[in-house]
């Protein structure tokens, strides 16, 4: 596939990965595995060549069963909400779902699996995806199967999840220098990195960073991280 569909794709130059990871690029008007990209031994057990030939039947072994409906509900809702979105919109769309796999040895894995289209048909309907999948289980999330999707030309994000399979809108908790302050940290910068970089005082820097976990209700920064990402920041 041509290299240029990937490179300078603004959503996925946006990714930010906080373990094990790989890439998965797949094509729905063939069904086929356009390229696989990254350690994805070390996290599903499967080789390369092993996930070429299985193509999408891939994704159906490694996602645990009882996953599989609670994700077939969320492709639906994701289709039919970027089809109703003005074509300019639809590039800026993408959905993070949250569930549990099992490696080919039959061990356990909790996966985040952020899908975004990048090519789209003559109709303006997606059918080139990148699929990354990182192990998040030192994340300890407890909520899965859930998903989230998002329009960042919007900046409104919906949770999905099981017993309400319907895009919910999520309310905006922080405002846009602490969402800022909390890229940063996640980033692994400390107070004195984030006031040179947005040219605030450590003071200011240390008045949000109290007033970021005190709204997410989270005692440390680690804490904060899992947050940020079960939630779409």
């Amino acid at each position: 596939m041509d290299e240029d569909l990937i490179k300078g794709y603004p959503l996925v130059e946006g990714l930010w990965c906080v373990g094990n990871y790989f890439i998965l690029v797949g094509n729905t008007e063939d069904w086929k595995v356009e390229r696989v990209g990254g350690d994805c031994e070390t996290l599903t057990g499967y080789m390369a060549d092993e996930i070429y030939e299985l193509g999408t039947q891939f994704m159906v072994r490694f996602a645990l069963p009882e996953g599989l409906p609670f994700n077939m509900s969320v492709i639906k809702l994701a289709m039919e909400y970027i089809l109703e979105r003005p074509q300019n919109e639809r590039k800026w769309v993408h959905v993070t779902y949250f569930y549990r796999c099992g490696r080919k040895d039959g061990s356990p894995v909790n996966i985040q699996h952020q899908s975004i289209p990048i090519a789209f048909d003559d109709n303006e309907v997606p059918y080139i995806f990148v699929n990354v999948f990182t192990d998040v289980s030192f994340l300890a999330p407890t909520e899965l199967p859930q998903a989230i999707l998002c329009n960042r030309k919007t900046n409104e994000t919906f949770h999905i999840r099981p017993e309400r399979p319907e895009l919910t809108k999520t309310k905006d908790l922080f405002s846009l220098r602490e969402k800022e302050i909390i890229r940063l940290l996640i980033s692994g910068l400390n107070s004195k990195q984030i006031a040179a970089q947005l040219f605030i005082s450590q003071e200011t820097v240390r008045t949000h960073r109290k007033n970021i976990l005190q709204k997410a209700n989270m005692r440390t920064t680690s804490g904060l991280v899992a947050y940020a990402i079960i939630n779409g920041l």
